[in-house]
């Protein structure tokens, strides 16, 4: 087997990209007009931000399958997140933060590398490739302890998440699980370590489908539903509904969202376990915490329920994006301009003070956080054949040989494809598209990752493999 090569290595590899990559930019100049901010914040990370937080801790959380609009904090009218409502306070809201993909493989590989999903290759089953740099290998180099506690299927050490981490712990239990037990062990790994900088990485399939919520907390958001549908949704119900073979009204439309929101509300008593224990140990002021979202759910925006990975519609796309800097620096900060997954990792550095030569292909959020305007484009990518190019007031949807457009601003819903009657704008997002699409800083991997039986249960019980 071939001994692999170590961070140290791959990132001399990636300098040499670079530099081919800028004779390209030399060469290409009508290209670069196209794509200038993205060959920017490709070639370069500006340090905008002046606070230098070198010893803070980094906690980032990914609560999966979590829409942005079913937040209090996003607008929604359920009580289903006071704590992380409060939280909010302290921090930065990201209004319209975009997800890269509607699936769990690929969304986290963009966030760990801050690369589209055609550029870093982790999807259809491929792992993340080994020439991809993460966010745990740069912070290791810095001298951090790297540590996660997760659900694991498609963020398991199988699909390559594993790169760059000191103690990397995936759940088998995650059709069941829920977020408190990784609290509770991220809180035991905390009291014996915090007196080293760390960076923990949290996710949870709580909030995903089978949606079988605790009886507490579904009494919080119905009293007494009068259909024939279980209080807790299984799979194979959803796989039946979205089959046409059994038949469902608004009630019971209702009730399957209920379940849902009360996931959510369970998941969010639980992070304010983390929360308050991270102040009761003088950590929280000097921890930066990224509370996000891989992809959202659809609730028959576009016919299917409780599922995702099948569009690439707002209601699968939107997630929230919240980030606690150190001392709640920017507290109670709101920003309405668009934002990606792929600007997660170097705002993260860019907060730490830590300069990185990596190629990125999203940039720091700081301009955006102290009033600065940019227009940044949101590409998503689904399975390989489905493609999306998102502006605040535009979306061109691409499935094979399919074109859409969408007017944002008029039709937040997506429901009126404009593709003929505004061909020049739809010309020009797909060229823009290309563009993006064009550059592969990346030797993607062709072999789907091998599987343990314990990742195929898993898989299956989450509803990605029937």
């Amino acid at each position: 087997m071939a001994r692999k090569k170590t961070i140290v290595e791959r990132l001399a590899n990636k300098k040499k990209f670079i530099i081919s990559v800028a004779v390209i930019v030399l060469a290409g100049l009508s290209i670069v007009l196209v794509i200038s901010d993205f060959q920017i914040s490709r070639l370069s990370l500006k340090k905008t931000y002046p606070y230098k937080c070198q010893d803070c801790n980094v906690i980032l959380i990914s609560i999966d399958t979590l829409r942005a609009d079913h937040l209090g904090c996003y607008g929604h009218e359920k009580n289903t997140s006071p704590n992380i409502d409060k939280f909010v306070e302290d921090s930065v809201l990201f209004k319209l933060h975009i997800n890269n993909a509607p699936t769990t493989l690929p969304s986290h590989a963009s966030i760990f590398t801050s690369l589209i999903p055609s550029h870093h290759g982790a999807y259809n089953d491929r792992p993340l490739s080994e020439d991809a740099i993460t966010m745990a290998e740069i912070l290791k180099l810095h001298g951090y302890s790297t540590v996660s506690f997760n659900d694991g299927g498609y963020v398991s050490a199988r699909f390559g998440f594993d790169q760059g981490f000191d103690l990397y712990h995936s759940f088998f239990d995650a059709a069941r699980g829920t977020f408190k037990n990784r609290v509770n062990r991220a809180i035991e790994w905390i009291k014996e370590n915090q007196n080293e900088k760390f960076f923990l990485f949290l996710h949870t399939y709580e909030v995903h489908h089978p949606y079988t919520p605790q009886e507490e907390f579904l009494a919080l958001f119905e009293a007494n539903y009068p259909g024939d549908l279980p209080s807790s949704i299984s799979r194979d119900l959803l796989i039946e509904i979205n089959d046409d073979s059994l038949k469902i009204d608004e009630v019971d439309k209702s009730h399957i969202i209920n379940t849902y929101d009360a996931e959510i509300r369970s998941m969010d008593n639980s992070f304010s376990f983390l929360v308050n224990f991270l102040r009761e140990h003088n950590l929280y002021d000097k921890t930066l915490i990224i509370f996000t979202s891989d992809h959202g759910e659809e609730f028959g925006e576009h016919g299917m329920m409780g599922w995702h990975g099948t569009t690439l519609f707002d209601e699968v796309l939107h997630s929230p994006l919240i980030i606690k800097f150190p001392n709640s620096t920017f507290s109670s900060t709101v920003v309405n301009r668009q934002v990606r997954s792929i600007d997660i990792l170097p705002t993260l550095l860019d907060a730490l003070d830590i300069y990185s030569e990596e190629i990125f292909e999203g940039t720091s959020l700081i301009n955006l956080i102290n009033g600065k305007k940019e227009n940044l484009y949101a590409v998503s990518e689904m399975g390989g054949f489905g493609k999306s190019l998102r502006t605040e007031a535009w979306k061109y949807y691409r499935i094979r040989s399919s074109e859409m457009l969408f007017n944002l601003n008029r039709d937040p819903l997506e429901q009126t494809d404009l593709s003929i009657a505004n061909l020049d704008t739809k010309e020009r997002l797909k060229r823009v598209l290309e563009s993006f699409l064009s550059h592969k800083p990346l030797s993607v991997s062709k072999d789907k990752a091998k599987l343990d039986k314990k990742t195929l249960e898993q898989l299956k019980a989450l509803g990605y493999i029937r």
